[in-house]
């Protein structure tokens, strides 16, 4: 595992390619937005490192700053299909808004659900709660 860890991490040749691979397949965009913004495009871990989640081209898709961060965080998620890149215009900003409130209203359903089963999240990790 410490070898496919270093293929994000790092800045050599094959951690390039690899990073190249992963935006290539989902099209240089968000796979929740289409977001094109190259220079807020971040890969994602379907299922976070810290729940055991790995550096495999199946764990991995791409997601822009917004999505991934401020309305993902570290819930894992199904791994979503590449869109086609939304252009700038004010349309495709529409567009990018309404897929980005539909996603931030299922990852706040996959919480919801956590808290229902007795999980409570510290640090990023979802932990059995003892409390009833």
């Amino acid at each position: 595992m410490g070898h496919q860890n270093s293929l994000l991490a790092g800045q050599t040749k094959k951690s390039r390619a690899y990073r190249e691979a992963i935006m290539v397949e989902y099209n240089w965009c968000c796979a929740v937005c289409g977001s094109a913004d190259r220079d807020n495009l971040q890969i994602d871990h379907v299922v976070a490192k810290t729940n055991g989640g790995g550096d495999e081209l199946e764990n991995l898709q791409v997601l822009c700053a917004v999505c991934n961060s401020q309305i993902k965080s570290s819930i894992d998620t199904p791994r979503m299909p590449p869109r086609k890149p939304n252009r700038d215009s004010l349309k495709a900003f529409r567009n990018i808004s309404k897929k980005r409130q539909a996603f931030r209203a299922e990852i706040n359903g996959l919480r919801q659900e956590k808290r229902e089963q007795g999980y409570i999240q510290k640090q990023g990790k979802w932990q059995k709660s003892h409390t009833k």
